[in-house]
């Protein structure tokens, strides 16, 4: 988490890395006076405007100054000043190895001085009791929330930005100025527009994707897949992707899955089939490249296949066994 937060505070961080520092303050006040102790240290690093820059005090010496701002007898924490030159981030960063012989003393400093607040998500959802919960994002973002499941929203610039803890399903909207980036546990999900499973479980996360393209990274590693493929993410490791025969094996749903985010309608037929064990075909190629947005959740075969009909303009025909999508008249 250290790493983390130092790139929190050189602003080099991405949004969803700042998205899982804010929800790691928030889950204890010793991560917070964690946090506030490495910032209070940051803060006094700026390069110097001067030119002679005095030596850099030893940790004994900032030890000895926090320890007496704790006792009142050298003014506010601001007292424990450290000055660098050009040498830059090098710097800096060894010095802020000595955050954490000194973070218990800094730790009292910031109590005398207040606490101040970590922020919170503009929204929470869970999944509380044994059912799913679907969720509708602003931007139009489908979200299924498996059971027990919890996902925050956070209001950052440039970019849409989430955290999760649990298992999900993502239906994202398109939007190429403004990508979606889900944090679970140590990884981060980044995404324009796709449909995708993230499940954080057991120290590991595993994004399996329906659809599109996205990236899985941590402070080990990235690695980008398409369609058809699961990437594990592992706390500690890299995260590696795979092919797979059949993701939907994977997305053990148990009132499945239907959700649609500008899915070609002869994509969303498959899976409407093999949904219900019924055969969809659509019998033409350019209505099958038509894209299609739609959610169902307890709707039958025959609602569900005259829905498609209905959004993409097209005719049905039904018999016991299949449906038949053709264009419409």
């Amino acid at each position: 988490m250290d790493e983390l937060i130092i790139k929190v505070l050189e602003g080099t961080a991405s949004v969803s890395e700042e998205a899982r520092v804010q929800r790691w303050r928030r889950e204890s006040p010793g991560n917070e006076a964690h946090f506030q102790a490495t910032e209070d240290i940051w803060s006094l690093t700026r390069p110097s405007p001067e030119p002679d820059t005095p030596p850099v005090p030893s940790a004994g010496s900032i030890i000895t100054r926090a320890e007496s701002a704790g006792k009142g007898g050298a003014g506010p924490r601001t007292s424990i000043g450290l000055l660098f030159s050009g040498a830059g981030r090098r710097s800096r960063r060894r010095v802020l190895a000595l955050a954490a012989a000194v973070a218990a003393v800094v730790l009292v400093v910031r109590f005398v001085g207040g606490p101040t607040g970590a922020g919170a998500p503009v929204a929470t959802y869970v999944a509380e009791g044994p059912g799913t919960r679907t969720v509708v994002l602003g931007d139009g973002t489908v979200v299924k929330l498996a059971p027990g499941s919890r996902l925050e929203e956070w209001s950052l610039d440039r970019v849409r930005s989430l955290s999760l803890e649990g298992r999900a399903f993502f239906a994202v909207t398109h939007d190429s100025e403004r990508p979606l980036g889900v944090l679970a546990g140590t990884s981060e999900v980044q995404v324009l527009g796709t449909r995708f499973e993230v499940f954080e479980e057991e120290r590991a996360v595993r994004v399996v994707v329906v659809e599109g393209r996205v990236s899985v990274s941590n402070e080990h590693g990235r690695v980008e897949l398409g369609a058809g493929f699961v990437a594990h993410a592992p706390e500690g490791d890299a995260p590696t992707a795979e092919s797979v025969p059949d993701v939907f094996s994977l997305l053990d749903w148990p009132d499945g899955l239907l959700v649609f985010q500008a899915t070609p309608l002869a994509e969303a037929a498959r899976e409407v089939s093999r949904h219900f064990g019924r055969a969809v075909e659509v019998r033409d190629e350019a209505l099958g490249r038509l894209r299609i947005t739609a959610r169902f959740d307890d709707q039958g075969f025959e609602d569900v296949v005259l829905a498609l009909c209905d959004v993409s303009g097209a005719e049905c025909v039904l018999n016991d066994s299949e449906a038949v999508i053709v264009p419409g008249r």
